[in-house]
């Protein structure tokens, strides 16, 4: 049951990662864009960042991460929020953030860190794409 929870709260991460996918290359093996080409894309970066106490959080995140596999062109990175530094949001083209919650909402540590990445580091969130994900228990959305 748990995995068919899992899989299905993937498809919003893994959809966010088709949309900063480089384009489609020609099939043969030995294929490499000419440097001068204007339309060549860098792979894109994303980074996964979660809150967990128990482990359910970040077994999600890890989850993200495997599907992440699945697609060409992007490069993840996964990170406790408490890990998370401000080159590490500079450098995330996509910033997919998973956590549980707590009387129907994030958890204070949580929000704490995630508001000293715009009020402290002064991080540059300008076309950056973002995605979430949660964990919770019961019928009312946390304890």
């Amino acid at each position: 049951m748990k995995h068919h929870t899992l899989r299905r709260c993937l498809w919003l991460p893994v959809l966010l990662l088709y949309t900063l996918t480089p384009a489609e290359t020609p099939a043969t093996s030995n294929y490499s864009p000419p440097p001068h080409n204007p339309l060549a894309r860098s792979p894109a970066h994303i980074l996964v960042v979660y809150y967990s106490r128990t482990g359910n959080t970040e077994q999600m995140a890890r989850g993200v991460i495997e599907g992440t596999k699945r697609v060409s062109g992007v490069v993840t990175m996964l990170k406790k929020v408490s890990e998370v530094t401000k080159e590490g949001l500079d450098t995330a083209d996509g910033i997919v953030l998973g956590c549980p919650t707590y009387f129907a909402n994030l958890p204070g540590e949580m929000k704490a860190i995630i508001d000293n990445w715009n009020w402290k580091m002064k991080v540059d969130f300008t076309d950056k794409v973002g995605g979430a994900f949660a964990t919770a228990g019961g019928q009312v959305s946390g304890q």
